[in-house]
């Protein structure tokens, strides 16, 4: 998570605040992992899977891949409307934060990602004596 989080001082009752109109601002900078006055509450966010903390109120921003108030719900991109552009002979298998192709049986992953040729299985010739 990103360590840009600020909370403002009020010049006129003198409390930290988290609107900074009529502020003195920025003079507490909580970290990624705390929010609110004095920084004083933890985020619970699930860090691997979140860009960002609010200073303000905790509330989670998820990383691509992952939603709900914690960033703990991972997203089926393969179940999305409308899904993923999979390719010929292929299936969407999603992933922790993610997805990715298989190829279906009988073909195999080229390097640009496509699923081509069915393999041919040869069988193992014989050895001459």
């Amino acid at each position: 998570m990103e360590k840009s989080h600020q909370i403002c001082f009020c010049k006129v009752s003198n409390v930290i605040h988290t609107n900074c109109e009529h502020t003195i601002p920025f003079i507490a900078a909580c970290d990624a992992t705390s929010y609110g006055a004095n920084c004083a509450s933890n985020c619970t966010c699930v860090a691997a899977n979140t860009q960002t903390c609010a200073a303000t109120n905790g509330a989670c921003t998820c990383k691509p891949g992952w939603t709900g108030a914690t960033c703990s719900d991972d997203v089926d991109e393969c179940l999305a409307v409308p899904p993923p552009a999979t390719p010929a002979n292929a299936e969407c298998k999603n992933t922790d934060g993610s997805f990715v192709f298989n190829c279906n049986a009988g073909y195999v992953k080229a390097a640009d990602g496509t699923c081509t040729g069915e393999l041919s299985f040869r069988q193992p010739q014989a050895k001459n004596k």
